[in-house]
């Protein structure tokens, strides 16, 4: 699965989502978290090369209304609520 595909199945982004500041959170070979960030906007719009995701895998996307939070500590505490792929 594609973070698109996986955005499109989630229902699209909201109005109120910062898609400038986006992030994925994928594992390396160690096991050993690694955040991208990644701008969703262009991303929907097939101006920049689309992400594969594999199990455990998250996407973040920020509301533009709601404080700054760091993506990887966001992604930790909601454990893997982004996207369980099969």
């Amino acid at each position: 699965m594609t973070v698109s595909k996986a955005l499109v199945l989630a229902g699209g982004l909201t109005k109120d989502a910062d898609i400038h500041h986006a992030s994925l959170m994928t594992y390396d070979a160690k096991g050993n978290a690694v955040v991208t960030d990644f701008d969703a906007g262009k991303l929907m719009e097939g101006k920049v090369t689309d992400y594969k995701m594999t199990k455990g895998d998250a996407i973040f996307i920020p509301s533009r209304t709601a404080p700054s939070v760091n993506p990887l500590s966001a992604l930790v505490a909601i454990g893997q609520i982004g996207y369980w792929l099969k």
